[in-house]
Protein backbone atom coordinates (compact mmCIF):
# COMPACT_ATOMS: atom_id res chain seq x y z
CA UNK A 1 0.00 0.00 0.00
CA UNK A 2 1.13 3.80 -0.98
CA UNK A 3 0.37 5.18 2.18
CA UNK A 4 1.59 2.53 4.34
CA UNK A 5 4.80 3.23 2.52
CA UNK A 6 5.10 6.92 2.83
CA UNK A 7 4.44 6.50 6.58
CA UNK A 8 7.41 3.90 6.94
CA UNK A 9 9.92 6.15 4.89
CA UNK A 10 9.03 9.22 7.39
CA UNK A 11 9.41 6.92 9.95
CA UNK A 12 12.57 5.76 8.97
CA UNK A 13 13.91 9.81 8.47
CA UNK A 14 12.81 10.55 11.66
CA UNK A 15 15.00 8.11 13.00
CA UNK A 16 18.14 8.98 10.93
CA UNK A 17 17.50 12.45 12.05
CA UNK A 18 16.56 12.10 15.52
CA UNK A 19 20.78 11.85 16.28
CA UNK A 20 21.30 15.51 14.60
CA UNK A 21 21.83 17.61 17.87
CA UNK A 22 21.86 20.81 16.40
CA UNK A 23 18.19 20.44 14.08
CA UNK A 24 17.21 17.01 15.00
CA UNK A 25 14.84 18.61 17.44
CA UNK A 26 12.78 20.54 14.44
CA UNK A 27 13.19 18.26 11.77
CA UNK A 28 11.39 15.81 13.56
CA UNK A 29 8.68 18.20 14.54
CA UNK A 30 8.73 18.88 11.02
CA UNK A 31 8.33 15.03 9.58
CA UNK A 32 5.41 14.54 12.77
CA UNK A 33 3.32 17.43 10.94
CA UNK A 34 4.28 15.64 7.20
CA UNK A 35 3.09 12.22 8.83
CA UNK A 36 -0.44 14.07 9.95
CA UNK A 37 -0.88 15.66 6.14
CA UNK A 38 -0.65 11.86 4.81
CA UNK A 39 -3.00 10.55 7.29
CA UNK A 40 -6.87 9.77 6.55
CA UNK A 41 -9.11 10.61 8.76
CA UNK A 42 -12.63 9.16 10.07
CA UNK A 43 -13.50 12.26 11.15
CA UNK A 44 -12.49 15.81 9.89
CA UNK A 45 -13.92 19.66 11.27
CA UNK A 46 -12.74 22.37 10.11
CA UNK A 47 -13.36 26.54 10.24
CA UNK A 48 -11.10 27.73 7.94
CA UNK A 49 -9.81 31.00 7.33
CA UNK A 50 -11.47 32.94 4.64
CA UNK A 51 -9.92 34.86 1.98
CA UNK A 52 -11.34 35.85 -1.36
CA UNK A 53 -9.38 35.54 -4.28
CA UNK A 54 -9.35 39.19 -4.99
CA UNK A 55 -7.35 40.07 -1.48
CA UNK A 56 -4.59 37.28 -2.01
CA UNK A 57 -1.18 38.69 -3.78
CA UNK A 58 -0.77 37.02 -7.49
CA UNK A 59 1.48 33.91 -6.11
CA UNK A 60 -0.88 32.78 -3.79
CA UNK A 61 -3.72 32.78 -6.44
CA UNK A 62 -1.31 30.84 -9.21
CA UNK A 63 -0.70 28.60 -6.07
CA UNK A 64 -4.64 27.86 -5.40
CA UNK A 65 -5.08 27.65 -9.29
CA UNK A 66 -2.61 24.98 -9.95
CA UNK A 67 -3.03 23.15 -6.50
CA UNK A 68 -7.19 23.42 -6.29
CA UNK A 69 -8.00 24.79 -9.64
CA UNK A 70 -12.10 25.32 -9.57
CA UNK A 71 -11.82 25.25 -5.72
CA UNK A 72 -9.44 29.16 -5.87
CA UNK A 73 -12.77 31.79 -5.37
CA UNK A 74 -11.66 31.66 -2.30
CA UNK A 75 -9.16 30.29 0.61
CA UNK A 76 -12.24 28.36 2.39
CA UNK A 77 -13.35 26.32 -0.88
CA UNK A 78 -10.02 24.96 -1.09
CA UNK A 79 -10.20 23.77 2.47
CA UNK A 80 -13.21 22.21 1.61
CA UNK A 81 -11.21 19.76 -0.99
CA UNK A 82 -8.56 19.06 1.34
CA UNK A 83 -10.67 18.30 4.70
CA UNK A 84 -12.59 16.52 1.99
CA UNK A 85 -9.52 14.23 0.81
CA UNK A 86 -8.13 13.45 4.69
CA UNK A 87 -11.95 11.85 5.19
CA UNK A 88 -11.37 7.67 4.38
CA UNK A 89 -14.51 6.44 2.82
CA UNK A 90 -17.42 6.53 4.95
CA UNK A 91 -15.41 9.16 7.31
CA UNK A 92 -17.61 12.36 8.21
CA UNK A 93 -16.93 16.23 7.30
CA UNK A 94 -18.04 18.96 9.47
CA UNK A 95 -17.04 22.94 8.57
CA UNK A 96 -18.54 26.20 9.85
CA UNK A 97 -17.93 28.57 6.46
CA UNK A 98 -19.22 31.34 4.60
CA UNK A 99 -22.64 30.62 2.48
CA UNK A 100 -21.36 31.87 -1.06
CA UNK A 101 -20.60 28.63 -1.99
CA UNK A 102 -24.41 27.64 -2.49
CA UNK A 103 -25.39 29.69 -4.98
CA UNK A 104 -22.59 31.92 -6.78
CA UNK A 105 -21.86 30.74 -10.16
CA UNK A 106 -17.79 31.07 -9.32
CA UNK A 107 -18.24 28.18 -6.95
CA UNK A 108 -20.25 25.51 -9.39
CA UNK A 109 -17.22 23.74 -9.29
CA UNK A 110 -17.15 23.12 -5.30
CA UNK A 111 -21.15 21.91 -5.10
CA UNK A 112 -20.48 19.42 -8.06
CA UNK A 113 -17.82 17.76 -5.93
CA UNK A 114 -19.97 18.18 -2.84
CA UNK A 115 -22.44 16.63 -4.22
CA UNK A 116 -20.35 13.72 -6.37
CA UNK A 117 -18.35 12.88 -3.38
CA UNK A 118 -20.39 12.93 0.05
CA UNK A 119 -23.73 12.56 0.94
CA UNK A 120 -24.97 15.88 3.11
CA UNK A 121 -26.10 14.66 6.35
CA UNK A 122 -27.46 17.86 7.90
CA UNK A 123 -26.76 21.71 7.10
CA UNK A 124 -27.52 24.91 8.83
CA UNK A 125 -28.37 27.53 6.70
CA UNK A 126 -27.35 30.12 9.45
CA UNK A 127 -26.86 33.36 7.40
CA UNK A 128 -25.68 36.67 9.01
CA UNK A 129 -25.28 36.83 12.87
CA UNK A 130 -26.21 34.75 15.16
CA UNK A 131 -23.60 32.50 15.95
CA UNK A 132 -20.08 34.58 16.44
CA UNK A 133 -19.34 37.44 18.41
CA UNK A 134 -20.79 40.83 17.44
CA UNK A 135 -18.41 41.94 14.61
CA UNK A 136 -17.99 39.36 12.95
CA UNK A 137 -20.30 40.03 10.31
CA UNK A 138 -20.40 36.93 7.50
CA UNK A 139 -22.89 34.64 6.19
CA UNK A 140 -22.15 31.65 7.60
CA UNK A 141 -23.75 27.82 6.79
CA UNK A 142 -22.81 24.88 8.99
CA UNK A 143 -22.77 21.41 7.40
CA UNK A 144 -22.22 17.41 8.32
CA UNK A 145 -21.75 15.09 5.36
CA UNK A 146 -20.16 11.54 4.72
CA UNK A 147 -18.38 10.26 1.87
CA UNK A 148 -19.99 7.28 0.80
CA UNK A 149 -21.76 6.74 -2.54
CA UNK A 150 -25.17 6.18 -1.27
CA UNK A 151 -27.56 8.91 -1.74
CA UNK A 152 -30.33 9.19 1.51
CA UNK A 153 -32.18 12.74 2.45
CA UNK A 154 -30.58 15.22 4.00
CA UNK A 155 -31.76 17.67 6.70
CA UNK A 156 -31.44 21.37 6.00
CA UNK A 157 -32.22 23.98 8.65
CA UNK A 158 -33.30 27.64 7.48
CA UNK A 159 -32.32 30.62 9.97
CA UNK A 160 -30.92 32.99 7.45
CA UNK A 161 -34.58 34.69 7.96
CA UNK A 162 -33.98 36.05 11.47
CA UNK A 163 -30.73 37.97 10.28
CA UNK A 164 -31.18 41.59 11.23
CA UNK A 165 -34.40 41.12 13.15
CA UNK A 166 -34.91 40.96 17.25
CA UNK A 167 -34.93 37.03 16.49
CA UNK A 168 -31.22 37.27 15.41
CA UNK A 169 -29.84 36.51 19.00
CA UNK A 170 -32.02 33.65 19.45
CA UNK A 171 -30.72 31.08 16.34
CA UNK A 172 -28.79 29.21 18.52
CA UNK A 173 -32.03 28.19 20.04
CA UNK A 174 -33.98 27.86 16.85
CA UNK A 175 -31.79 25.47 15.78
CA UNK A 176 -31.47 23.37 18.66
CA UNK A 177 -35.23 23.29 18.41
CA UNK A 178 -35.46 22.10 14.75
CA UNK A 179 -33.12 19.32 15.83
CA UNK A 180 -35.12 18.18 18.44
CA UNK A 181 -38.19 18.46 16.45
CA UNK A 182 -36.70 16.55 13.15
CA UNK A 183 -35.23 13.99 15.43
CA UNK A 184 -38.54 13.42 17.47
CA UNK A 185 -39.97 12.41 13.78
CA UNK A 186 -42.18 15.71 14.02
CA UNK A 187 -42.07 18.23 11.36
CA UNK A 188 -40.18 21.70 12.36
CA UNK A 189 -41.26 24.79 10.08
CA UNK A 190 -37.50 25.86 9.87
CA UNK A 191 -36.69 21.86 8.79
CA UNK A 192 -36.50 20.56 5.28
CA UNK A 193 -35.55 17.20 4.41
CA UNK A 194 -35.09 16.13 0.49
CA UNK A 195 -32.09 14.09 -1.07
CA UNK A 196 -29.19 16.29 -2.50
CA UNK A 197 -29.71 15.34 -5.85
CA UNK A 198 -32.75 17.51 -5.82
CA UNK A 199 -30.11 20.36 -6.66
CA UNK A 200 -29.14 18.59 -9.87
CA UNK A 201 -32.29 19.33 -11.55
CA UNK A 202 -31.10 23.27 -11.75
CA UNK A 203 -28.35 24.57 -13.59
CA UNK A 204 -25.47 25.35 -11.59
CA UNK A 205 -26.72 23.55 -8.81
CA UNK A 206 -27.31 25.80 -6.22
CA UNK A 207 -28.31 24.61 -2.70
CA UNK A 208 -31.97 25.86 -2.45
CA UNK A 209 -33.40 22.84 -0.62
CA UNK A 210 -36.67 25.25 0.66
CA UNK A 211 -37.87 25.68 -3.10
CA UNK A 212 -40.83 23.47 -4.06
CA UNK A 213 -40.88 20.58 -6.51
CA UNK A 214 -43.25 22.73 -8.59
CA UNK A 215 -40.42 25.62 -8.94
CA UNK A 216 -38.37 22.79 -10.06
CA UNK A 217 -40.08 21.58 -12.76
CA UNK A 218 -40.33 24.73 -14.16
CA UNK A 219 -36.42 24.57 -14.83
CA UNK A 220 -37.39 21.14 -16.57
CA UNK A 221 -40.82 22.59 -18.49
CA UNK A 222 -39.24 26.09 -19.55
CA UNK A 223 -36.16 27.10 -21.68
CA UNK A 224 -33.83 28.96 -19.38
CA UNK A 225 -33.43 33.17 -20.42
CA UNK A 226 -30.09 33.19 -22.42
CA UNK A 227 -32.53 31.04 -25.07
CA UNK A 228 -34.32 34.45 -25.74
CA UNK A 229 -31.90 37.12 -24.78
CA UNK A 230 -28.57 37.82 -24.03
CA UNK A 231 -27.37 39.42 -20.40
CA UNK A 232 -24.32 41.48 -20.85
CA UNK A 233 -22.30 42.74 -18.68
CA UNK A 234 -21.78 46.24 -18.35
CA UNK A 235 -18.50 49.00 -19.09
CA UNK A 236 -15.91 49.98 -15.82
CA UNK A 237 -14.83 53.34 -16.27
CA UNK A 238 -12.23 52.89 -13.48
CA UNK A 239 -12.57 56.59 -12.82
CA UNK A 240 -16.26 57.41 -12.12
CA UNK A 241 -15.22 61.17 -11.05
CA UNK A 242 -13.33 61.48 -14.43
CA UNK A 243 -15.58 60.13 -17.16
CA UNK A 244 -19.53 60.04 -15.63
CA UNK A 245 -21.39 63.31 -15.36
CA UNK A 246 -24.89 64.06 -14.24
CA UNK A 247 -26.94 65.38 -17.45
CA UNK A 248 -27.25 68.64 -15.82
CA UNK A 249 -23.79 69.10 -15.27
CA UNK A 250 -23.37 69.23 -19.03
CA UNK A 251 -24.73 71.67 -21.89
CA UNK A 252 -27.32 69.84 -23.63
CA UNK A 253 -26.05 70.23 -26.96
CA UNK A 254 -22.98 68.29 -25.74
CA UNK A 255 -25.27 65.43 -24.93
CA UNK A 256 -25.61 62.50 -27.91
CA UNK A 257 -29.53 61.72 -28.95
CA UNK A 258 -27.83 59.60 -32.11
CA UNK A 259 -24.07 58.97 -30.92
CA UNK A 260 -23.64 57.02 -34.77
CA UNK A 261 -24.49 59.98 -36.09
CA UNK A 262 -23.73 63.11 -33.80
CA UNK A 263 -20.83 61.80 -32.59
CA UNK A 264 -21.00 64.03 -29.69
CA UNK A 265 -18.78 63.78 -26.36
CA UNK A 266 -21.40 63.11 -23.84
CA UNK A 267 -23.35 59.32 -24.18
CA UNK A 268 -26.69 58.66 -21.46
CA UNK A 269 -25.38 55.90 -18.97
CA UNK A 270 -27.33 53.65 -17.12
CA UNK A 271 -25.42 53.21 -14.04
CA UNK A 272 -27.95 50.72 -11.85
CA UNK A 273 -28.92 52.99 -9.11
CA UNK A 274 -31.51 52.41 -6.06
CA UNK A 275 -34.45 50.19 -6.25
CA UNK A 276 -36.69 51.73 -9.50
CA UNK A 277 -38.55 49.23 -11.76
CA UNK A 278 -39.88 49.59 -15.40
CA UNK A 279 -37.94 52.92 -16.35
CA UNK A 280 -35.85 55.39 -14.87
CA UNK A 281 -32.16 55.83 -13.11
CA UNK A 282 -31.03 57.60 -16.60
CA UNK A 283 -29.14 60.44 -14.73
CA UNK A 284 -25.62 59.49 -16.03
CA UNK A 285 -23.93 60.59 -19.07
CA UNK A 286 -20.57 59.14 -19.70
CA UNK A 287 -17.41 60.33 -21.79
CA UNK A 288 -17.78 58.75 -24.87
CA UNK A 289 -15.74 61.28 -27.44
CA UNK A 290 -14.10 59.51 -30.39
CA UNK A 291 -15.39 56.21 -29.05
CA UNK A 292 -14.24 56.35 -25.87
CA UNK A 293 -10.61 56.35 -26.37
CA UNK A 294 -9.76 58.54 -23.21
CA UNK A 295 -11.41 55.74 -21.46
CA UNK A 296 -9.79 53.35 -22.94
CA UNK A 297 -6.02 54.50 -22.73
CA UNK A 298 -6.66 55.24 -19.24
CA UNK A 299 -7.67 51.55 -18.79
CA UNK A 300 -4.56 50.26 -20.49
CA UNK A 301 -2.08 52.61 -18.39
CA UNK A 302 -3.91 51.82 -14.94
CA UNK A 303 -3.84 48.42 -15.86
CA UNK A 304 -0.50 47.36 -17.82
CA UNK A 305 -0.44 43.35 -17.63
CA UNK A 306 -3.77 43.68 -20.04
CA UNK A 307 -1.07 44.67 -22.48
CA UNK A 308 -3.46 47.08 -24.90
CA UNK A 309 -6.80 44.65 -24.54
CA UNK A 310 -9.41 47.07 -23.17
CA UNK A 311 -11.85 44.77 -23.96
CA UNK A 312 -11.28 43.02 -20.49
CA UNK A 313 -12.83 46.32 -19.21
CA UNK A 314 -14.88 48.06 -21.72
CA UNK A 315 -16.89 44.65 -22.35
CA UNK A 316 -19.10 43.80 -24.41
CA UNK A 317 -18.78 47.06 -26.00
CA UNK A 318 -21.07 45.88 -29.93
CA UNK A 319 -24.01 45.92 -27.05
CA UNK A 320 -23.84 49.89 -26.82
CA UNK A 321 -26.37 51.80 -28.41
CA UNK A 322 -28.97 48.95 -28.40
CA UNK A 323 -32.78 49.47 -27.07
CA UNK A 324 -32.56 46.54 -23.97
CA UNK A 325 -34.02 46.28 -20.16
CA UNK A 326 -31.38 47.37 -17.43
CA UNK A 327 -31.45 46.27 -13.79
CA UNK A 328 -29.62 47.06 -10.62
CA UNK A 329 -26.61 44.14 -10.19
CA UNK A 330 -26.53 44.98 -6.06
CA UNK A 331 -30.06 45.31 -4.21
CA UNK A 332 -31.22 44.11 -1.27
CA UNK A 333 -35.16 45.11 -1.89
CA UNK A 334 -34.76 42.51 -4.75
CA UNK A 335 -34.61 42.97 -8.64
CA UNK A 336 -35.54 45.87 -10.48
CA UNK A 337 -35.93 46.02 -14.51
CA UNK A 338 -36.14 48.48 -16.63
CA UNK A 339 -36.81 49.97 -20.20
CA UNK A 340 -33.17 51.32 -21.78
CA UNK A 341 -33.75 53.14 -25.07
CA UNK A 342 -31.50 53.23 -27.53
CA UNK A 343 -28.14 55.45 -27.74
CA UNK A 344 -27.21 54.49 -24.47
CA UNK A 345 -23.82 52.86 -22.43
CA UNK A 346 -24.41 50.55 -19.40
CA UNK A 347 -22.33 50.46 -16.58
CA UNK A 348 -21.19 46.67 -14.87
CA UNK A 349 -23.01 47.75 -12.01
CA UNK A 350 -26.32 48.14 -14.21
CA UNK A 351 -26.43 44.72 -16.64
CA UNK A 352 -28.43 44.46 -19.65
CA UNK A 353 -30.81 42.21 -21.35
CA UNK A 354 -31.16 42.47 -24.90
CA UNK A 355 -34.31 40.47 -26.49
CA UNK A 356 -32.42 38.42 -29.30
CA UNK A 357 -35.75 39.23 -31.53
CA UNK A 358 -36.09 42.70 -30.33
CA UNK A 359 -39.44 41.86 -29.01
CA UNK A 360 -38.43 44.05 -25.39
CA UNK A 361 -42.02 44.46 -24.06
CA UNK A 362 -42.96 40.97 -24.15
CA UNK A 363 -39.40 40.01 -22.47
CA UNK A 364 -40.02 43.14 -20.00
CA UNK A 365 -43.31 41.71 -19.05
CA UNK A 366 -42.12 38.04 -18.14
CA UNK A 367 -39.34 39.09 -16.11
CA UNK A 368 -40.90 41.84 -14.07
CA UNK A 369 -43.49 39.06 -13.04
CA UNK A 370 -43.07 38.17 -8.96
CA UNK A 371 -42.40 34.63 -9.70
CA UNK A 372 -39.61 35.86 -12.40
CA UNK A 373 -37.75 37.90 -9.66
CA UNK A 374 -38.69 35.39 -6.91
CA UNK A 375 -36.56 32.63 -8.93
CA UNK A 376 -33.94 35.12 -9.76
CA UNK A 377 -33.60 35.98 -5.90
CA UNK A 378 -33.48 32.17 -4.99
CA UNK A 379 -30.60 31.75 -7.41
CA UNK A 380 -28.70 34.31 -6.65
CA UNK A 381 -28.91 33.89 -2.94
CA UNK A 382 -27.49 36.86 -1.92
CA UNK A 383 -28.04 40.98 -2.89
CA UNK A 384 -26.45 40.69 -6.17
CA UNK A 385 -27.95 39.31 -9.01
CA UNK A 386 -24.71 38.43 -11.56
CA UNK A 387 -25.15 37.46 -15.08
CA UNK A 388 -24.09 34.04 -14.99
CA UNK A 389 -26.78 33.56 -12.43
CA UNK A 390 -29.95 35.20 -14.01
CA UNK A 391 -29.21 33.67 -17.70
CA UNK A 392 -30.27 30.33 -16.13
CA UNK A 393 -33.97 31.28 -15.16
CA UNK A 394 -36.42 29.27 -16.88
CA UNK A 395 -39.07 32.16 -18.79
CA UNK A 396 -41.65 31.17 -21.59
CA UNK A 397 -41.26 32.15 -24.91
CA UNK A 398 -41.87 35.97 -25.07
CA UNK A 399 -43.32 35.01 -28.61
CA UNK A 400 -46.59 33.43 -26.71
CA UNK A 401 -47.81 36.03 -25.33
CA UNK A 402 -49.03 36.80 -28.83
CA UNK A 403 -51.46 39.84 -29.38
CA UNK A 404 -51.31 40.80 -25.54
CA UNK A 405 -47.87 42.13 -25.87
CA UNK A 406 -47.90 45.77 -25.37
CA UNK A 407 -46.12 47.06 -28.35
CA UNK A 408 -42.63 48.98 -27.97
CA UNK A 409 -44.00 51.87 -28.69
CA UNK A 410 -46.30 52.55 -26.63
CA UNK A 411 -43.95 51.83 -23.96
CA UNK A 412 -41.57 54.38 -25.68
CA UNK A 413 -44.70 56.71 -25.49
CA UNK A 414 -45.75 55.79 -22.38
CA UNK A 415 -42.33 56.47 -20.62
CA UNK A 416 -41.48 59.97 -22.28
CA UNK A 417 -44.72 61.20 -21.13
CA UNK A 418 -43.93 59.93 -17.32
CA UNK A 419 -40.19 61.59 -18.07
CA UNK A 420 -40.96 64.95 -19.08
CA UNK A 421 -38.29 66.32 -17.58
CA UNK A 422 -35.35 64.15 -19.46
CA UNK A 423 -33.55 65.46 -22.21
CA UNK A 424 -34.56 62.02 -24.22
CA UNK A 425 -38.41 62.26 -23.66
CA UNK A 426 -40.56 61.66 -26.60
CA UNK A 427 -44.17 62.74 -25.90
CA UNK A 428 -46.89 61.25 -27.80
CA UNK A 429 -50.53 60.64 -26.25
CA UNK A 430 -50.86 57.35 -25.07
CA UNK A 431 -54.25 55.56 -23.57
CA UNK A 432 -52.98 54.72 -19.98
CA UNK A 433 -56.15 53.03 -18.84
CA UNK A 434 -55.77 51.06 -22.12
CA UNK A 435 -52.04 49.98 -21.10
CA UNK A 436 -53.08 48.92 -17.39
CA UNK A 437 -55.45 46.52 -19.32
CA UNK A 438 -53.17 45.05 -21.24
CA UNK A 439 -50.66 44.41 -18.42
CA UNK A 440 -53.53 43.04 -16.31
CA UNK A 441 -54.32 40.21 -19.20
CA UNK A 442 -50.29 39.70 -19.32
CA UNK A 443 -50.07 38.89 -15.70
CA UNK A 444 -53.31 36.04 -16.06
CA UNK A 445 -51.17 35.16 -18.82
CA UNK A 446 -48.33 34.64 -16.74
Amino acid sequence: DWREMEIRVLEDIKGAVSSNREYGEYIEQGMNFAELLIQKYDVVIANPPYLDSADMTDEYKKFLKDRFKGFDKNLYAAFIKRCADFAVEGGYVGMITPQTYMFISSYEETRKFILKEFNIQSFVHVGLGGIFERGVDVDIAIFCMKKMAERRPAVFIKLNQFSRTPQEPFKKNHMRDAIETTKSGKQSDLAYTLNQSEFKKIPGYPFVYWISDRIRELFRKYKPLEAFANVSHGLSTCNNDRFLRFWWEVRQEDISLDYKSDRKKWVPYAKGGPYNKWHGNLWYTVNWENDGKEIKQSIVEKFPYLKGNYSFVVTNESDYFREGLTYTVVSSKGLSIRYMPKNCIFDHAGNCFFEKTEDHAALLAIILATSFVSMCKTISGSVSFEVGELKKVPIPDPSSLGSKSISSEEIRDLLGGLSTHSPLSTLNSVTLSSLAQDCIELKKEL
